[in-house]
Order: structure tokens, then C-alpha cells, then sequence
């Protein structure tokens, strides 16, 4: 390969630091994508111990658009819950980790759900341990694996971030919990790019 430079173009050798740096971020993204498919396999496992589903049913378990859709898949979960109710429980949990883990949007479908699933007490009880247990999954995750991918992708995003964070190190929960409800970072960017910009693990899970 050749590397730009202002006086022409330079060969690429393995040992420089471009291509080493280009390697471990290779490694880096294969393991990342071998954890997601070892989570989609665990995933796999808790779905299959759910009551056989029928082909009506099956077609309302998506990602609701709207309130109607949202309440017949309600529906649908309530009616298997009668059947089998360890394994909705246990699939629900999974999913709510495998989405918060790997930072999927869209677990709040699953707050939504646990009120009317579980009880208001029982279901908010499941999503401080699921939203708790996902947090560490991703901050370990993104501590390990997504740092020169979230640089490579988004280096402004963390850069601004990480400012942030070292500006409100002596307040970094309430920084925190402003942030993710606030439009200036996705929910999903500020639990993947917390530990990468410096964020401690305690304000970030708790927040």
C-alpha cells in the first residue's frame, strides 16, 4: 500500500505504525463481532424455550411503529406469559442485556413492556438489574473492544465527549444522567463511548 505525505506518496510496510494500527483494529472489530454473534447465541437458546408461536402472532413481534402495533405485541407476549411465563421472563431479560450490552436503540420498548408484563414493582425491579447488568456488558465491551473503532468512526463525537467528562469529573452522574436526556449525543453513543472517553463505570451504570 502507499500513505500520502506533502511530498508524494510513501510505501506502506507491515511494521509501520499505520498498518499495525490498522491490524488491531481489525482484531478488534472481529472479536467484537464474535461476542455479538456468541450474545445472538445465547439470545438463540432463551427464544427457543418460548411456547411454539403461529405465523399471526410471529408477524406482530417487531419493533413497534405506533401504539396500536405496540399494544398487539403486548398482547401477544401477555398470552404466551399464561403459557409459559420463566421463559417470557427469561427472554425478555436477554433481549433487554443483549440491546443495552452492544448499544441496539430501542430497549425502551422493553421499559414500556415490563410495567403491563410483570407488575409495576416486579418490572421496574428487572429493569434496574437488566439496564444495570447491560451497562457493565457494554462498558466492559467498549473498554476492550470499541475504543479504536468508536476513534476510527466518531473521533469528534468522542472528542467532545471526553472533554465533557474531564470538565464534569467531580459531578460525572448528574453529567451523566443530563446527557441521556438531552439531543446533543444518542443514548446509545454515550454508553458505548462512555469508558473510551473516561468515564468512570459507577456514574455511568447508576445514571
Amino acid at each position: 500500500g502507499v500513505m500520502h505525505t506533502g511530498s508524494g506518496m510513501l510505501p506502506v510496510t507491515a511494521n509501520s505504525p499505520s498498518a499495525r494500527e490498522h491490524e488491531r483494529l481489525r482484531r478488534d472489530v472481529m472479536s467484537l463481532v464474535g461476542f455479538f454473534c456468541a450474545g445472538l447465541c445465547i439470545l438463540y437458546c432463551a427464544i427457543s424455550e418460548l411456547p411454539p408461536m403461529d405465523a399471526e402472532d410471529r408477524a406482530k413481534m417487531h419493533r413497534p411503529h405506533d401504539v396500536t402495533e405496540f399494544h398487539a405485541m403486548q398482547a401477544v407476549i401477555l398470552k404466551y406469559k399464561e403459557v409459559n411465563s420463566g421463559a417470557v421472563l427469561l427472554v425478555f431479560f436477554c433481549c433487554y442485556v443483549f440491546m443495552q450490552a452492544f448499544a441496539i436503540p430501542g430497549s425502551i420498548v422493553f421499559s414500556l413492556l415490563s410495567g403491563p408484563l410483570f407488575g409495576p414493582i416486579t418490572g421496574w425491579c428487572l429493569v434496574c438489574i437488566a439496564t444495570t447488568s447491560g451497562a457493565l456488558a457494554c462498558y466492559c465491551v467498549s473498554n476492550m473492544l470499541m475504543r479504536r473503532v468508536l476513534m476510527a468512526k466518531f473521533p469528534a463525537r468522542v472528542a467532545f465527549l471526553e472533554q465533557k467528562v474531564k470538565e464534569n469529573s467531580d459531578n460525572i452522574f448528574y453529567f451523566m444522567l443530563s446527557l441521556r436526556m438531552s439531543p446533543l449525543l444518542p443514548n446509545w453513543f454515550v454508553n458505548a463511548a462512555s469508558p473510551v472517553a473516561g468515564g468512570a463505570f459507577r456514574g455511568v451504570s447508576v445514571a
